[in-house]
């Protein structure tokens, strides 16, 4: 899944249902929003239900590699276990610290704040 077309990233990540957005601003890397399949706008780079947006293909490679392993063996039956794994990021969130400098606490709060439905 390293080295992978725009297509076939598209279709990897609605095979994990989502959808992507591009931008190509010009500056030699391509964005790519990605979406929850059924998010209103889905798929359009500027909507404002975005997931996360990748700073060219690799870095969009990257984050689909993790979305689709957590979906395989965090979720691995759908709503309950994703619930349970939402409400575990918000608490873990809720608490002191700057957890590690961690890059992506804002993406991960963000979809646990989706797949609950709060955003």
């Amino acid at each position: 899944m390293d080295s992978m077309t725009r297509q076939e990233l598209v279709s990897k990540a609605a095979d994990a249902g989502l959808a992507v957005g591009t931008w190509a601003p010009g500056d030699g890397h391509t964005r790519y929003r990605f979406f929850k399949g059924d998010d209103p706008g889905a798929g359009d780079y500027d909507s404002d239900f975005g997931l996360y947006t990748a700073h060219g293909r690799a870095d969009a490679v990257t984050w689909l590699r993790g979305y689709r392993a957590a979906r395989q063996t965090l979720l691995p039956s759908a709503t309950d276990a994703g619930e349970g794994l939402a409400h575990a990021v918000l608490e873990w969130a809720r608490t002191p610290g700057d957890h590690g400098g961690n890059p992506y606490c804002k993406p991960f709060v963000r979809l646990a704040r989706v797949l609950l439905g709060d955003e």
